[in-house]
């Protein structure tokens, strides 16, 4: 089912979740290698309340990164990742 809300509130969340995670990395203190963190990881060391790491539609937001870039992703309405309806934010590491 489509909601324009949902997709907002997506995107709102994904982007909270981004500028949450640049701050802990850049300000952590330690080495952390993103290409090695899942968001389970992120949510434990952020203490994150369990809904801060769900899409509008109550699936799990995706954490990917090769070191340098991360993404942040969504699977939309549909719930499977790979096509049209996924909701994607890249961040570029400043480090």
């Amino acid at each position: 089912v489509f909601s324009e809300d949902q997709w907002i509130a997506t995107e709102a969340r994904l982007r909270a979740l981004s500028h949450r995670i640049d701050a802990w990395l850049d300000g952590s203190g330690r080495a952390v290698n993103p290409a090695r963190l899942t968001i389970a990881d992120i949510a434990s060391e952020l203490a994150l309340k369990p809904e801060s790491i769900l899409d509008g539609w109550g699936g799990v937001i995706n954490f990917r990164s090769d070191g340098r870039i991360y993404k942040l992703s969504s699977a939309g309405p549909d719930g499977e990742y790979g096509n049209a309806d996924d909701i994607e934010y890249r961040r570029k590491r400043k480090h």
